[in-house]
């Protein structure tokens, strides 16, 4: 029985790969234009299990 948005399968994978986004955006180099990129990557990948969780508060 799912009890909350960190039992479901799919958070789990995007909250791992939004933790991996970040963990290698510092091999970005170190620009301006990489900097503007590397932050809405950074942003984008967090969205993501952010928004999974959100649903699952709504359907619940």
């Amino acid at each position: 029985m799912i009890k909350g948005y960190r039992d479901l399968l799919v958070w789990q994978t995007a909250h791992e790969l939004a933790k991996e986004v970040i963990t290698h955006s510092g091999h970005f180099p170190l620009t301006d234009e990489a900097s503007i990129i590397k932050k809405q990557i950074i942003r984008s990948a967090i969205s993501v299990p952010a928004n999974i969780a959100i649903d699952l508060t709504y359907s619940l």
